[in-house]
């Protein structure tokens, strides 16, 4: 195994990468405006051949008929195994080479069988610490030291169908040994290394002794999970280890970055030691390894450099040899939209075969938001990129996107729009032109979204709203927005802030809800019977839904690697990223670009005391959408907004299991 990052900085410098390689929709924001990414050597630039990312020969056995897979096997006779995964890091520097847990769930009849089946393994630091999913189950072991219960539904399910289902504990967490390093190489390893043990390339034991062989395994291995769990797939995949046929990501992160920071401003201090120990062994071994990677952050500067692009599976997109699942909602202010939308184009530059969920949630599985539909588009999923049956899932729709209402709606490309111009005029936005003259945004200190996002009415010295008139039929934003703004300002630093919001009275996601009674799916036992509430979505009525969110640490305009402090009183051109979206302005809405200095989402809210100037002439917002003409300038602003509780949000602080 490869040292820690942090052995090797000189060679995270030189070159520039093209405009998906570091975050996506954020780099292609910040490279149209000039700012530079230095990461030092870019992933190789050609497009893998698609025989490259191909399903295996079809899987033949009971389990199979025509073209998808059946219940044939009996969970309550599956084999439960536990093992001990050998690696060749020591990362806890005791003088003896780290091992992974894993614990497996396998049909029984398919070794009476002599059928080989796939395996789709959930990697995770929180089966101890934390549990999975909204239940926050734990895994459960009984006296001889094998588990008898995994959290979640996927070993009741998919067992039955001729599955393999593995819960993997990452380095340094739960029965795993070592110590973690907080989305490195050596977290990605703990995932990598049991492919290679199910691929016959690695060794392992049981956990009461003996070595313990694959033979049972077909070496076809998907990977998914949640958060934390849906991260370490994205890391695996960038690895091209061969045999991860698929990953699943449900709401990871594509770079750690992005997850603390967005375009300079930083968002979460000494993260990586509190992840680390929170989610660790907690034995005060590791204590200096996290307070390291804290010191290489560089939260005092916000920069990006050799520590985050080891956490950066964005740029290593073209080493993807896995077809990707990615699910996110659109909500999420934990692990932020652009982490999505930042691997879902670098995935499509280098053409790797892909879908995608985009949902009116916050940081949520869609077994609780689509339970019965997202089990079976996951089923069909996995019949194809693991069984190798010829289902058709690659022929359906791309995306699935959900607007208001629960209503879902499909396209056979996602995004639908590149972005076009639109002029931002005294208070309004125009689609067919250009706005001229200035405009003042004075710093001040913000407690809310209202006084972010709300009452689009009167002057206001700490913040500039623009809007549309009354669209006269729905108009769909679907892509990665931005505003670039030509600004002057009195101070050599200031955040800058955007939001796209619809201003119209409406339902709003206002979090994750709990209903009654269970749904079960799968077989059961007594310590683990597959059955779970259901968690539907609750809405409040609002006046207006934030559509899409961004930030700009203004001395990042022209690189993430350094700060480049503004000359003041000098005009300047910055775009500021807008996290990717799909949204509807509904007809007789208005859609809004406000502009402010602070906000209380992702920075603390006080003033940092600029004023800046905007140049409307050199200004504009860069809008997905096919359909700027109809984004017409208001002629007066008389909007009703509806007032309710604030939105709920997640905790910044934890990455939530």
């Amino acid at each position: 195994m490869a040292p820690h990052p942090s052995a090797h900085p000189a060679r995270r410098r030189g070159n520039y990468i093209p405009r998906s390689g570091l975050a996506g929709g954020l780099a292609a924001a910040l490279l149209a405006s000039g700012i530079a990414v230095a990461v030092g050597p870019a992933a190789a630039s050609a497009p893998p051949p698609a025989a490259q990312i191909a399903p295996p020969p079809p899987v033949s056995g009971p389990f199979v008929e025509g073209n998808r897979t059946v219940r044939k096997y009996d969970y309550s006779k599956a084999i439960r195994e536990s093992v001990r995964v050998d690696t060749k890091i020591d990362s806890d520097g005791n003088g003896k080479n780290d091992v992974i847990a894993v614990d497996i769930v396998r049909p029984a009849e398919a070794v009476r069988d002599n059928v080989r089946i796939p395996v789709i393994i959930d990697p995770s630091p929180y089966y101890s610490c934390c549990g999975r999913g909204a239940d926050s189950e734990k895994k459960q072991y009984g006296s001889n030291g094998v588990h008898n219960h995994m959290p979640q539904f996927y070993d009741n399910y998919f067992v039955e169908y001729g599955y393999a289902v593995a819960a993997l504990d990452l380095i340094g967490t739960s029965r795993s040994t070592g110590c973690g390093d907080v989305g490195g190489r050596d977290d990605i390893a703990s995932a990598t290394l049991v492919v290679d043990w199910l691929n016959g390339r690695n060794t392992a034991t049981h956990v009461g002794g003996g070595a313990a062989k694959a033979d049972w395994s077909t070496g076809s291995v998907g990977m998914l999970g949640k958060s934390y769990d849906g991260t370490v797939p994205n890391g695996a995949a960038t690895t091209g280890v061969e045999g991860l046929k698929t990953v699943v990501p449900i709401v990871g992160i594509s770079s750690w970055y992005n997850y603390t920071r967005y375009a300079g401003m930083v968002t979460k201090k000494n993260y990586l030691s509190y992840l680390g120990t929170y989610v660790g062994n907690n034995n005060g071994v590791c204590t200096s390894r996290f307070n390291k990677l804290d010191q290489q952050a560089e939260d005092g500067t916000g920069n990006y450099n050799a520590l985050w692009a080891a956490r950066d599976h964005v740029k290593d997109a073209a080493k993807v040899r896995s077809a990707v699942f990615v699910v996110h909602g659109q909500e999420d202010m934990n692990v932020v939209p652009v982490n999505f939308s930042a691997w879902w184009q670098a995935l499509e530059q280098h053409h790797v075969p892909r879908k995608i969920w985009l949902a009116r949630s916050d940081h949520a599985d869609p077994f609780d938001y689509r339970r019965k539909e997202w089990v079976r588009q996951l089923h069909e999923w996995f019949d194809h990129w693991l069984m190798g049956l010829d289902n058709g899932v690659m022929k359906k729709p791309l995306s699935d996107v959900e607007f208001e209402n629960e209503t879902w709606q499909q396209d056979a490309s996602w995004p639908l729009a590149r972005n076009v111009p639109v002029g931002l005029a005294r208070g309004g936005l125009d689609g067919a032109g250009t706005g001229s003259g200035t405009v003042t945004i004075r710093d001040q200190a913000v407690s809310d979204e209202d006084q972010v996002s709300g009452k689009p009415t009167g002057e206001q010295a700490y913040r500039k709203v623009f809007l549309s008139a009354p669209v006269a039929r729905d108009v769909r934003i679907s892509g990665h927005p931005s505003v670039t703004l030509t600004i002057r300002s009195d101070k050599p630093q200031t955040p800058l802030v955007a939001r796209l919001v619809d201003y119209g009275n409406r339902k709003v996601f206002a979090g994750m809800g709990k209903g009654s009674g269970e749904e079960c799916f799968g077989g059961r036992i007594a310590t683990d019977d597959g059955c779970y509430t259901p968690r539907p979505a609750t809405t409040r009525n609002a006046g207006y839904a934030v559509f899409g969110r961004g930030w700009l640490s203004a001395e990042h305009r022209l690189s993430l690697n350094s700060r480049t402090p503004l000359k003041t009183g000098e005009w300047t051109e910055v775009t500021i990223p807008i996290m990717g979206t799909d949204q509807l302005v509904r007809a007789g809405h208005q859609l809004g670009l406000s502009l402010l200095l602070s906000d209380q989402l992702k920075m603390d809210g006080r003033s940092r005391g600029a004023t800046v100037d905007i140049d409307l002439a050199r200004s504009r917002l860069n809008l997905p959408t096919g359909q700027a003409a109809d984004i017409r300038p208001a002629s007066a602003v008389t909007v009703p907004v509806t007032y309710g509780p604030p939105p709920v949000l997640p905790p910044t602080r934890l990455l939530a299991p």
